[in-house]
């Protein structure tokens, strides 16, 4: 009775540890998405007072600055979240390092998802206009592509550096 206990506790700490690990993996990208989020928001005031003042031809250089700004942020986020997992995947062997590779952009993977059933709703629902349509499927491409950037980045920034001879 006394050893069943004891594999309880075991496997209570390991899906304990197991929950930390994925904490730990999902925790930059979490607040990266969240920071996004936010340029955003104050993106949007601005465009607004670009939008008050009539200058028209500024809004599309205003939209590819917040894009320059975004790729640069996610560019300078991969570089410290990989000197970051770097010492936490090096006792790992080359397919549990890939595994937690792929598990650590969990929180693009569910926005992607977001984006999909999104756009299903919309199609599904015949009170939806084109643009709810259009916004669901093109943000689930997109985040895809964002996806996709993440793993090659991460998967570049993790590489031993070759040996300068």
């Amino acid at each position: 009775m006394q050893e069943g206990f004891c594999s309880k506790k075991m496997n209570t700490e390991k899906i304990l540890a197991g929950v930390r690990l994925l904490f730990r993996l999902w925790w930059p990208a979490s607040v990266f998405i969240a920071m996004c989020t936010g340029l955003l928001l104050i993106f949007q005031q601005i465009l607004f007072l670009i939008d008050h003042y009539k200058n028209f031809s500024l809004i599309g250089v205003a939209w590819l600055v917040l894009f320059i700004v975004y790729v640069i942020l996610g560019v300078v986020f991969i570089r410290l979240f990989a000197r970051h997992i770097r010492g936490l995947l090096e006792p790992l062997e080359r397919r549990m390092r890939s595994l937690m590779i792929f598990l650590s952009g969990g929180p693009f993977y569910a926005l992607c998802l977001l984006c999909i059933f999104s756009g299903i709703v919309a199609i599904l629902d015949p009170n939806a206009g084109g643009g709810a349509v259009f916004f669901g499927l093109a943000g689930s491409v997109f985040f895809a592509m964002v996806s996709v950037a993440y793993l090659l980045l991460l998967h570049l920034f993790l590489r031993r550096p070759a040996a300068v001879a």
